[in-house]
């Protein structure tokens, strides 16, 4: 994708803007930064000119992503620095006055590799320019502000590679436009539906990343792509912090260990509730924006089954020496009654259905000739009571969640008896 582009106009620094800065600047032509109004601005290389009264064309970049700026900047020697200009920038400074806009200037400019003239009438139109006061900034800087990421009430250095209306560089520029972030929840989707329910619980530990399609193939697989990566806390909670507005971000779920599968994508009507799929949709945050409907829904497979055996006494109960049938045919049926699945008893007479999603599940048992089926639940122990219907050999219908076993329908069967013998005349 390519990098956003806006209109810049730019001006001197007025009393307008959040500060004293070096110069202002007014963004159009992108519906994310409208209605900024003045923003504060700063020079990031000592050697271009921009003009006052103007207005440019702008490529936006963030200065969080290190591996696009060396191309955009080349003129620029230290982007790891940058970190700590983001910090700098959210201090102000010149409120006090503790320092002016030209010692700020100057410690930006050392910070990123170049030098400054203290004299220059440039930098020192609001006083002069103290070496003590910019190595002081600096000092500062590094002792807060190393990995500094804003927040969404914070602001964050965006850069603009400036070019003039022949499509000539001019001076690049670092502008303080208020911070945005994603993030929200992963969770045990119980019930497989894609939807977070009351006493759906998070994922601890799900690692997720942060990313953008930089070449525009439909992923974010590729060299550079993943700008971030972390993992869900305790709660099933994320966050990315420190994005710049107007760049197109996805969120990459990896699938947690012990998980099966993927809950179904973006069900219902709530986005804040339903599950966005292992890669998100793209979404452009605007300033101070915290979107926080990113999430993931994941769930193990469950299974069901048990026991066929032959009820000696037909009391529909699992007694003692009471054995298993083998080669019993077992169906199993969805919530709408259409069969699945269907296996057979094994030598010992148990049956199992494996790898179901979660769900609503019922099981018809197959009655071989000559045999009936026991009393439906008796005794008051489910898992040990037979659970065929009489008449169809269908038990009644069970909900599995993620992960679940129910090893509890079971099914008696017996076969009718007989008794006789002979009247005579003694």
């Amino acid at each position: 994708m390519p990098q956003p582009q806006v209109s810049i106009f730019v001006e001197n620094p007025g009393p307008n803007g959040l500060q004293s800065s070096y110069f202002d600047i007014t963004i159009s032509g992108n519906p994310h930064l409208a209605n900024l109004g003045i923003i504060d601005a700063w020079c990031l290389d000592t050697q271009l000119s921009i003009s006052d009264n103007t207005t440019y064309t702008g490529t936006l970049y963030s200065s969080y992503e290190l591996n696009t700026l060396t191309t955009a900047f080349p003129t620029v020697q230290n982007f790891n620095n940058l970190d700590l200009i983001n910090w700098i920038i959210n201090q102000n400074f010149t409120a006090n006055p503790q320092y002016n806009y030209g010692e700020i200037q100057a410690a930006i400019w050392t910070l990123l590799g170049d030098t400054y003239n203290p004299n220059g009438s440039d930098i020192t139109a609001q006083g002069p320019v103290l070496a003590s006061d910019v190595n002081a900034i600096i000092a500062q800087a590094q002792a807060n502000g190393e990995n500094f990421v804003p927040d969404n009430t914070e602001y964050i250095g965006v850069m603009f590679d400036i070019v003039n209306n022949n499509g000539a560089r001019r001076q690049p520029i670092i502008a303080q436009i208020q911070a945005a972030k994603l993030g929200d929840f992963v969770w045990e989707d119980l019930d497989a539906d894609g939807i977070q329910d009351t006493g759906e619980n998070g994922i601890v530990g799900a690692t997720v990343n942060l990313g953008r399609d930089l070449n525009s193939d439909g992923d974010i697989d590729d060299a550079n792509e993943i700008l971030a990566t972390t993992t869900t806390d305790a709660t099933g909670f994320y966050q990315f912090k420190g994005l710049t507005p107007t760049l197109e971000y996805q969120v990459q779920f990896i699938q947690p260990t012990g998980f099966d599968t993927l809950s179904p994508r973006q069900q219902g009507s709530d986005t804040a509730k339903d599950s966005d799929g292992l890669l998100s949709n793209v979404v452009i945050l605007s300033p101070g924006e915290y979107n926080q409907t990113l999430d993931a829904g994941f769930y193990k497979l469950a299974s069901l089954g048990d026991f066929v055996w032959e009820d000696k006494d037909a009391d529909g109960i699992q007694d003692a020496g009471e054995n298993g049938i083998n080669n019993i045919t077992v169906k199993l049926l969805d919530a709408n009654g259409n069969q699945v699945t269907t296996t057979t008893t094994d030598a010992n007479g148990l049956y199992n259905f494996s790898n179901l999603t979660p769900g609503s599940y019922s099981v018809m048992f197959v009655a071989p000739t000559g045999y009936m089926f026991s009393p439906q639940d008796q005794g008051g122990n489910d898992a040990k009571d037979s659970d065929a219907n009489v008449g169809n050999g269908m038990t009644q219908q069970v909900t599995l969640t993620s992960g679940e076993f129910n090893g509890t329908l079971d099914a008696g069967l017996f076969q009718k008896a007989s008794l006789g013998d002979f009247v005579w005349e003694d």
